[in-house]
């Protein structure tokens, strides 16, 4: 069981890290970055997948292209929005991550019942050895 969970920490350490990296790229080294490479990606986990923040251009881009009617390169170069270096890849490492990570825990979850029933199995092939001395 603890091989699943160093899996997860560190499938959660590489998608946090790549994750950080690439929306924030400037960003100041401070120790708050450490609990924001594990916080985001652990809430992930649960659901919690802020879609807000994971795609950084939005809508606005997409919706600002198509009024102008050029191509979001020719928008990017005219407008004032701008989108980090790379913008497409973190909600495709979340997609690859969620993944990993779910099948991980379902992993997990299927070894724990399993554990569970053959600790179940092996006492009662005891207590029924017992019940048929007794029989007999």
């Amino acid at each position: 069981m603890t091989h699943v969970v160093i899996m997860l920490c560190v499938s959660m350490l590489a998608f946090g890290l790549a994750r950080q990296s690439i929306t924030f790229p400037n960003e100041e080294w401070h120790w708050i970055l450490i609990r924001n490479i594990f916080y985001k990606p652990y809430f992930m986990l649960y659901g919690e997948v802020y879609a807000d923040e994971i795609d950084t251009c939005g809508d606005t881009l997409w919706d600002g292209h198509l009024e102008d009617g050029v191509s979001i390169p020719d928008y990017l170069k005219n407008s004032t929005h701008s989108c980090v270096p790379g913008y497409w890849i973190p909600p495709l490492l979340m997609t690859i991550f969620l993944l990993i990570s779910n099948i991980l825990l379902i992993s997990m979850l299927i070894a724990i019942f399993n554990n569970i029933f053959t600790k179940t199995d092996q006492i009662a092939q005891q207590i029924w050895l017992f019940q048929r001395y007794h029989q007999v």
